[in-house]
């Protein structure tokens, strides 16, 4: 990996959302980085440290090779299971089970 004197440090404060700007200037390091054997993971570390990129890492996963963002992958919703409503006019929830015995009787 080539090593430069140029270091373009990231804006700060809550104005600071230039990820795609900041992940293009360093677009050559992460492709060096990248075919050395770097995890995406490291790469984002020694960045981040070195005072590069402001983004946060999973946004810093979005990006592609080209330096453009991928689809946002969204988190997966827990499904709960709707309990049945009771209808307010109903007086009384029968859910009695018949035995064939009492079945019997009733029907004869």
């Amino acid at each position: 990996m080539k090593k430069t004197n140029q270091k373009i440090s990231a804006p700060t404060g809550k104005k600071a959302k230039h990820a795609r700007v900041q992940y293009k200037v360093n677009l050559q390091k992460i492709t060096d980085l990248i075919n050395e054997g770097y995890t995406k993971k490291a790469i984002y570390e020694l960045l981040h440290k070195e005072g590069l990129i402001s983004m946060s890492y999973s946004h810093f996963c979005r990006f592609n090779s080209e330096g453009s963002l991928g689809p946002k992958k969204m988190k997966k919703r827990k499904r709960t299971s709707k309990l049945p409503t009771k209808d307010p006019n109903q007086d009384f929830d029968h859910q009695k089970i018949v035995t064939d015995e009492e079945f019997k009787k009733m029907t004869g």
